[in-house]
C-alpha cells in the first residue's frame, strides 16, 4: 500500500502541472480584449506663424589656386517673367510627297498633300494659307498663321 500513496501522489502533481499547462494554453488563445475608454477632443487647430527665410549669399573672393589669380564674380539675376500661353495653331494634314526641278534646275516645284489634295507650289508661294518658305529633296519648311513648322518626305 505505501508503493500505490507514493502513485497516487505523484498522479496528482502530474495532473495539476497538466492542468496548469492545458490553462495557459486555452487562456492564450482566447484572450479578454482590453476596453478601450473613449476621449473627448476638441477640434481647436491654429497653424503656427510662418516666419520669412532669412537668405544670404557667399561670395568667393579667393585666389584660384591653379591660376594664381581672383576670380572674377558675375552676378547674374534671373527674373522669372511668366510668359504667356501662345495659341495653339491646328494645323491642317499636311504631307510632302516629294520635288519636281526644271532644266534649269534653279526653279524647284515642291509636291505637297494639304488635307488630301495634292498641291504643285514653288517657293515663297501660298496656297491655303501655307507660305512654303524653303525646301530640299528631304524636307520643306512652311508657314503657317506665323508658325513654322517642317515636314520631311514621305513616300
Amino acid at each position: 500500500m505505501k508503493g500505490k500513496t507514493k502513485t497516487y501522489i505523484l498522479l496528482v502533481i502530474v495532473l495539476g502541472i497538466w492542468g496548469t499547462v492545458g490553462y495557459k494554453f486555452f487562456d492564450a488563445l482566447n484572450p479578454d480584449s482590453p476596453s478601450i475608454a473613449q476621449q473627448d477632443f476638441t477640434a481647436d487647430f491654429r497653424p503656427k506663424e510662418l516666419k520669412p527665410l532669412d537668405t544670404f549669399g557667399i561670395t568667393a573672393d579667393y585666389r584660384d589656386p591653379f591660376l594664381g589669380n581672383f576670380q572674377k564674380q558675375q552676378h547674374t539675376i534671373k527674373k522669372n517673367i511668366p510668359t504667356m500661353p501662345s495659341e495653339q495653331v491646328s494645323w491642317p494634314m499636311v504631307t510632302y510627297k516629294g520635288f519636281v526641278s526644271g532644266a534649269t534646275k534653279t526653279e524647284k516645284v515642291f509636291l505637297i498633300q494639304i488635307q488630301g489634295q495634292q498641291h504643285l507650289i514653288r517657293k515663297n508661294e501660298v496656297v491655303a494659307d501655307m507660305k512654303l518658305l524653303q525646301g530640299n529633296a528631304k524636307v520643306v519648311t512652311i508657314l503657317f498663321k506665323k508658325e513654322k513648322k517642317t515636314f520631311a518626305l514621305q513616300e
